[in-house]
Parts: C-alpha cells; structure tokens; sequence
C-alpha cells in the first residue's frame, strides 16, 4: 500500500492502520483453524503441531516476504513500512504531560489495546458462566462433557481467539518497535 502511493499526502492512516490488522488477523485465525483441526479433531500432538506449523510459517514468511521486496525494487532486504509503523506507535495523547505523560501515556494504540485485552480476558475467565465453561474444557474434558458442555466447540473457539490475540502482538512488535 505504502509503496503504490503517487505521493506521500495521499497516504490514508486508517487504511494504514486496517489492511495489516486485518491481514493478520484473518492469517493467525487461518494458522489457529488448521492448528485446531489438527490437535483437536484428528488428535495430533500440539507440541509437535505446533513446532511444524511454526517452521512452515517461517518459510512462508520469508517467500513471500521476499517476492514482496522484489516487486518494491528494494536493494537491502526489508520492507520500508515508516509511513505505515508511524501510525500504530503515534501517542494517542498528548506529548506535553510531563513525566506522567512520559510513563504512562506514551505509547502507541497496541500498547493501550493489549492492556484491554488482558483486563476482559481476565474479567471474563473468572467472572462469567462462560469463563467457567472454559476453564472446566481445559482442566477436566471428560467432566466438562458430561455436563453438556461441548468441549470440542470450546477448544477450537479458544484456540482461535488465541491465535488472533497473538497475531496482534506479532503485528505490534512489527509495527511498533521494529
């Protein structure tokens, strides 16, 4: 997006900051269903699950990552994402707050999401019906399904949430401090 722009004024932040968020999502979710399908449905190992598909995720970064450097021109290795990383580690407010702004309100919307994140996850895990449904799959699966609870929906369901949090803090550690 960043290198198709005639010039730098028509260079729009929200889709600067909505076509990688959504791209991510939409790959660690793809990356969780297969993760699911294999550990859950066909019952493979996670651990070794978990060890291939990582392996393939590298590769698969790095061909198309690649094709991807080839098609910008660029002579060194990477990818130049300034215009577009500016947007996700601005400060949301203001600069001039003295050393409390510093500490605390210096940081990019990721920062600020993952904190909310953690916070519902947190609320939800140990305050909700469905948390505690949850937390049952995970510790007692045989329980859990005796109380009609459907374990495999559970499984998958979390696991994907989990993948797409996770791809979140992948784009942010991208984005924001690399």
């Amino acid at each position: 997006y960043e290198q198709s722009l005639p010039s730098p004024e028509a260079f729009n932040g929200l889709l600067a900051v909505l076509i990688p968020t959504l791209c991510c999502l939409v790959g660690s979710l793809l990356m969780g269903l297969l993760f699911c399908f294999l550990t859950v449905t066909l019952r493979a190992n996670q651990n070794v699950t978990g060890l291939a598909m990582t392996t393939f995720g590298v590769g698969f970064g790095n061909f198309f990552g690649g094709s991807l450097i080839k098609l910008s021109g660029a002579e060194v290795p990477s990818i130049a994402l300034s215009s577009t990383s500016y947007y996700f580690h601005r400060p949301l407010f203001a600069d001039n707050l003295g050393w409390f702004g510093d500490i605390f309100l210096s940081y990019g919307f990721m920062v600020y999401l993952g904190i909310a994140i953690a916070v519902a996850a947190s609320l939800v895990l140990t305050k909700t019906r469905l948390g505690l449904h949850l937390r049952a799959v995970g510790e007692n699966p045989a329980t859990a399904d005796a109380a009609g609870i459907n374990v495999s929906l559970y499984r998958y369901s979390a696991t994907c949430i989990g993948c797409g949090i996770a791809g979140l803090g992948g784009l942010s550690f991208v984005m924001d401090y690399l």
